[in-house]
């Protein structure tokens, strides 16, 4: 039914957009605090200003990517739903759409690598990569 496909993907992407919305106008509100509280454009607010856009540019990937992987096989199974099979529901595309949504799980942690330094670092401390050792810079 048509409640299924809702459920499997308009919620998690309107709670995704919801949530990470809520993150950007936290960010901005603390950078506007920091700008008040007589710092301007240097020291913690510009680091703020500098998270806020990294944050933004990450977060925006994540979703777009949850759009762009879930949305084609969810429309399948919502026309489907319907009686329009578009494709037939055992073809090599609709199998190849399953596994491009369920893809998104794995694509995630590489977004964050090469979207955030922190993570990034972490990662590579966690995982004691040896060869990036050396090139590490800690972001404290």
């Amino acid at each position: 039914d048509a409640l299924f496909h809702g459920d499997f993907f308009f919620f998690p992407l309107c709670i995704m957009s919801v949530l990470y919305l809520r993150i950007i106008k936290n960010l901005r509100e603390n950078a506007e605090g920091l700008r008040h509280a007589n710092y301007g454009n240097a020291g913690p607010a510009h680091s703020l200003n500098v998270a806020k856009k990294n944050t933004l540019r990450m977060l925006v990937i994540v979703v777009v990517i949850f759009a762009l992987t879930t949305s084609a096989d969810q429309t399948i199974w919502l026309l489907y739903t319907y009686d329009v099979e578009l494709v037939a529901l055992d073809s090599v595309l609709t199998r190849a759409l399953v596994v491009l949504e369920f893809s998104n799980v794995c694509i995630n942690p590489f977004v964050y690598f090469f979207t955030s330094k922190t993570f990034r670092f972490y990662f590579l401390k966690t995982m004691s990569f040896r060869r990036f050792k050396r090139n590490i810079v800690s972001v404290t």
